[in-house]
Parts: C-alpha cells; structure tokens; sequence
C-alpha cells in the first residue's frame, strides 16, 4: 500500500502548500468571518476534514504512526452586529478501524473583529493558524488536539501580522492525579523592506510557552514551563505577474533556541538551539518544491514536531539521546478546490539523516476538506431609543 500511494502522490501535478513559514492552505485553516452583510444572519457552519497522514519513520527520535480519519464539527453561528460572531456545536473525531469514536468535544467561540484586529474567548483560530514553524510547533497537533481553548488577540494589517494567545490545554481541580496544562504563544510578521510588488523583506519573531503546575499539591508535583523562541528572516519574490515560469520564490532563515526554565530541572538538556533554513520555489503551474535544512543542538519543544528533537519521542525511549540532528528536508504538495469549499491537499515529504546516514521516504499525507456557512435565516432586529 505504501508504495502505491506514493506512486499516485508522485505522479500528479503539485501546487503549492507552504508548511514552513506562512501557511495559507485552505485545507487545514480556520478564520472565521465577520462583515457588515451578515448582521442579523444565523448560520449552519460546516467543517469536515478526511485525511490520512502516513509517516513511516524507521529512526530512533520520531514516532513512525498512521492517521487514517475524519473529523466533523458542525456548528451554530449568529452575527448580532458587524463586529461579532457568536457560535457553538459538537467536534467529533472518528479514527478508521476504530469502533468508536475517539474524540468528542463541545466547541464555543466569541469573536470581536474591527479594523484588522480581532479578539477570541473560547475555541481559538489555533494550531496552523498560529503559522509557528514546525520545530516549535508539530502540524499533527491539527489532528491530534485541533480545538484550542482560551484567549486570542491578532492584528492583521498591511504591515504586521500578529498572533499571540493562552490555550489552557488541562484544567486541574482539587483532586485530580494530574497537574493543569497550559501553552502560550506570539507569532508575528513584520514586513520591513516592500519596495515594489515583486519583492518584499519580512521580519518573523515567535515564541511559545509550556507550562505543567497549578496552585494544587505544590509540594508533590514539580512545576515545568520550557520555552521556545524564533527569529529570522523572509526574502519573498512574487513573479507570477511576469508571466514566466517560475511565479514565485521565497527563503526563509530561522534561528531556534530552548530554554528550561522551571524552577527544579527535570529535562535532559537546560537549553539548545537550531538552525531552520528553508526555499520554496513555485511555478506558474502551481507546481512547487520546498527544500529545508534543520541543523539542532541539545533542542527540545514540547510541542514541537518529532523530527527536530534531540530527545526521543517513542514511548519507552525517552532515554534515547542525539546531542545533535541535522536533517534535509523535501516537500511536495498539491491543493486545489475541486469543487465549491471542495479542497483537496496532498504531500510528500521525505527527509535525510545526515548523522545517522538514511533516508526516510514514507512519509506522505491526503486531506478532503468542506468548510461552509449556510444561511439559515435572518433574525428579525428592533432598534429601542435609550
């Protein structure tokens, strides 16, 4: 099956998906609108993905797992003025081979939008939305934990894009055997240099935070918070205006670092850093191929994708250590609306060990996804003088 599904990826015509720095896929993102036409409106919002998300890894760092699945959230959403929407409904997660169904989730958001910034309480605009580079922040976690639940404040105006937010991710109460769960986070882009419509210099700063405490049984459980921080550099070139063949390119340079900064170390390593180096190239056909370079020393994230880790992600393996990885990195993919709110996303993304010496080329991915809000009626409004 492995090899027949690669041949099928391998053999149809690729456009572009940047799962390294910005990402814009259709597929795998959540923004939810707000305009002045929909005042009064209540709709039945629809979101349904179907994957399956092969990675074959034979290392001893990254776990080698399949996901083979669907994932529906239907929802009520009501827009009472131009600046808010208010909806809620049931998340479910139905895995193939499985009887049951794994997840089911209540989901609830508020939404506040004006002028480019927008405020969130409830189920956030998380996981690839955030648009953390993948050291930091692993892609699967759309899959495995895909609502976040908290506080959101982003900008998005001509020059600054801006994401910063709190998911509380495991709430602790007076006798729970477990500690409360917290991840914070800041992404954000900053164009520097746009001197034409060709040619743009942007900024990236991120950072995230993981935290394990709580007020409850301080004196049995230790307190964890590890953080990550990111700074690079994007140069961007648009040339699809020109008309040749190559309608864009694009390189983006990150440098990593981790940090423990508990107050009792537990970890392996106190602190680390990385190298992410990474160059896209897309055609007018909207075929692309993006080639990456990760280089870690003593690098750890915990929420971070399994690949750029020196400490072994397997279970009953945490022991296993690479001081050092230095990985290279291709991606192919192709995503298109097949039909209307129809997308379809398909990827493979092999790698190299440089260390180790081996290549890993099963690693491969498939998304159906349908997002669509139908409107169901307009709320009758009157207007009452204070």
């Amino acid at each position: 099956m492995s090899r027949l599904v690669l041949l099928i990826l391998t053999t149809v015509m690729f456009i572009e998906l940047d799962v390294s720095a910005q990402v814009e896929s259709k597929t795998v993102q959540n923004n939810w609108k707000i305009s002045e036409a929909d005042t009064h409106k209540l709709f039945f919002s629809f979101s349904n993905t179907n994957l399956i998300k092969n990675n074959e890894y034979f290392g001893k760092i990254a776990v080698g797992r399949t996901y083979f699945c669907s994932q529906l959230n239907p929802q009520l959403a009501y827009i009472p003025n131009p600046y808010m929407r208010l909806q809620g409904g049931i998340y479910f997660r139905k895995d193939f081979g499985n009887t049951t169904i794994q997840d089911i989730q209540a989901t609830y958001t508020l939404k506040l939008h004006k002028n480019g910034y927008s405020f969130l309480f409830g189920n956030l605009e998380g996981n690839i939305n955030h648009q953390l580079i993948e050291p930091v922040f692993s892609y699967e976690r759309a899959i495995e934990f895909p609502n976040e639940n908290g506080l959101q404040f982003k900008i998005d105006r001509k020059n600054l894009w801006l994401d910063t937010w709190i998911d509380w991710e495991l709430q602790e109460y007076q006798d729970s055997p477990f500690q409360e769960h917290i991840t914070s986070g800041l992404s954000t882009k900053i164009t520097l240099l746009q001197p034409n419509d060709v040619f743009k210099v942007k900024l990236p700063v991120q950072m995230i935070v993981s935290h394990k405490g709580g007020q409850i049984d301080l004196d049995t459980n230790a307190i964890e918070s590890l953080c990550n921080t990111v700074a690079g550099i994007t140069l961007d070139m648009d040339l699809s205006k020109k008309g040749g063949l190559i309608s864009g390119i694009r390189s983006d340079n990150y440098f990593v670092y981790y940090k423990d900064i508990s107050p009792s170390k537990r970890h392996s390593y106190l602190s680390g850093t990385g190298v992410y180096l990474n160059l896209l190239v897309k055609s007018k056909y909207n075929i692309s191929l993006m080639t990456s370079y990760w280089q870690g020393d003593y690098f750890m994230a915990a929420r971070g994708g399994d690949l750029y880790s020196s400490v072994s992600k397997i279970k009953g393996k945490s022991n296993y250590l690479e001081d050092k990885r230095q990985l290279v990195l291709f991606r192919l993919s192709y995503e298109n609306e097949l039909l209307p709110n129809l997308w379809v996303n398909l990827r493979y993304e092999p790698y190299i060990d440089l260390i180790n010496k081996y290549f890993d080329e099963y690693s491969y991915s498939v998304y159906f996804s349908y997002k669509k809000d139908f409107t169901l009626t307009r709320v009758n409004h009157r207007k009452y003088d204070n």
